[in-house]
Parts: structure tokens; sequence; C-alpha cells
């Protein structure tokens, strides 16, 4: 068992324009990173319903930085095709999440995506963690080597000047963080067991937040680290979004086959 489980999605389906080259960036910095601190981690990534016409994401990347153990699940088609999809969702984010949640090996397991960029900083704060915490930090948006908005748990806040902190009817520096949540959300396994994962419901949208508040009622005391992490800013798809307001979250547990524990997937060790 290692200390820390990254666990990141995706597909070779070009999201965002440029994912392939956004998720190279983010495991050579990673890899680098890890390897500088001597850190004890491995990478877990869930390969969610591959096209058919294109490389496979190990055969689409280059893994001359790797060097510490890596594995893709392979969720097929057959199995997304198979689950409620009422709002023609093509990527089960939290679904797939929690395949690679359940399937990590490491004492702590880090819910994370393969578009950030981490901190020196922050990775060598992650070598001292508590079971009884889950952390979060805040989220900067980078593109062509420009911050495009900083993401905190009171709202976002962009380079003009301007925010989103005037939306919110309560925003509390203690409050839960909520923003942009599902680039970062960071527990113990035994954690992760109890709230049963992510929500597996049949869209994406909010359900990091419903995560955060399941972790904050199951006891668990949040953390948000100071250390900077950088997204790499892509274009986005409308999805379907339920109502959602940070001063009256919810989200509900899974049941106990969460994350797909009663398949079996092929595995490709790197």
């Amino acid at each position: 068992m290692s200390y820390l489980s990254f666990v990141f999605t995706g597909s070779n389906a070009c999201y965002g324009g440029d994912f392939i080259q956004r998720m190279q960036n983010c495991l050579d910095n990673l890899y680098g990173l890890l390897e500088q601190h001597g850190f004890d981690a491995d990478v877990t990534v869930v390969e969610w319903n591959p096209p058919k016409d294109r490389p496979r994401i190990a055969d689409a990347l280059d893994w001359n930085s790797k060097w510490i153990q890596t594995k893709i699940i392979t969720v097929p088609g057959e199995v997304h095709n198979s689950l409620p999809n009422p709002h023609g969702e093509k990527f089960f984010e939290y679904v797939a999440k929690n395949v690679g949640i359940r399937r990590a090996s490491g004492e702590f397991i880090l819910s994370t995506n393969p578009d950030n960029i981490y901190s020196p900083e922050l990775i060598q704060r992650l070598s001292k963690l508590d079971k009884d915490c889950f952390y979060r930090v805040n989220r900067y948006d980078v593109r062509d080597g420009k911050v495009t908005a900083a993401n905190f748990n009171t709202g976002t806040r962009y380079p003009d000047g301007s925010s989103t902190e005037s939306e919110l009817t309560n925003p509390d520096p203690d409050g839960l963080h909520f923003n942009a949540s599902g680039d970062f959300i960071l527990m113990h396994r035994d954690a992760w067991a109890a709230i049963k994962g992510h929500p597996e419901v049949p869209y994406s949208l909010t359900v990091d937040g419903q995560t955060v508040y399941l972790a904050a009622q199951e006891g668990l005391k949040q953390v948000i680290l100071p250390e900077p992490m950088f997204h790499q800013d892509h274009s986005r798809t409308d999805k379907w979004c339920p109502p959602w307001d940070d001063n009256s979250p919810w989200g509900e547990k899974n049941a106990i086959d969460w994350g797909l524990s009663e398949l079996s997937f092929e595995t490709r060790y790197l």
C-alpha cells in the first residue's frame, strides 16, 4: 500500500479541445514533483467509455516521466450505455472517479482531474495528512501563462477585479469549500468508504459539492490547504445542472456497491 493514490479519469475523446496534451502536462508535472520529493504515491487512471476510433490513453501519452506504479482501468462503452442517462451525459465523471477510488491502493486517496498542475509546495504539504480530515485547495485557472480566475471557498475572483462573491448570501471564509471542488478532494480511504464515494447520479455538475457536504456530515474536518494548484483552462460544453445553493447543500450516499464494485475491468499496469 502506498501513502497516497492520485485518481484521474478521462478518455481520448478530445474534451476541451486538447485533452491529451493537458493530461500529458499534468502527469509530467506530477511525476517530476513526486520524484523530487521521494513521495510514496501511485497513480490510477480510469479510462471511461474510450472512443473506438482513437488511440487508448496508454498509447496516446508519453510515459517516459513515469517512475511510480501507474495503472489504467478501462470501463467500456457497454457499461456507460447501461447506466440511466436522462440528460445525455457522454462521460459519467464521478462514477468513473469512484471506480478508481474503490480500486486505489493508497492509504489516502486524492480524487482529482488530469489537467491540473500541482505546485512543489502543495506536493510537499501532502506528506503529512490526518485521517480525520478532508482536504481542499484553491484552484487557479490559467491560460497562455496567465491566471484567468481564482476559485476560493467564498467565490471566484477574476484579474479585472470582478468576482462572484456578491452572489453568495453568506460568504463565510470558514464555510465549506464547494468552489471547483471536483478538482481536489482528498481524504483517507476509510473516509471514502464511510461516505461511499461521490454520489452516483445521472449528471456531473454539483456532484463535487455534494461530496464535500457528505464528508462534512460524516464529521470529517475540512482543511483548506494554502498551497496553490493550477488548472489548465479549456473550452466547455453545456451540461444539465440541478439547483444548487452553497448555503443549503445536500447529497445522498450511494448503495454499498458504489464504484461498480461488482464488476471487473481490464487493468493495465504501465
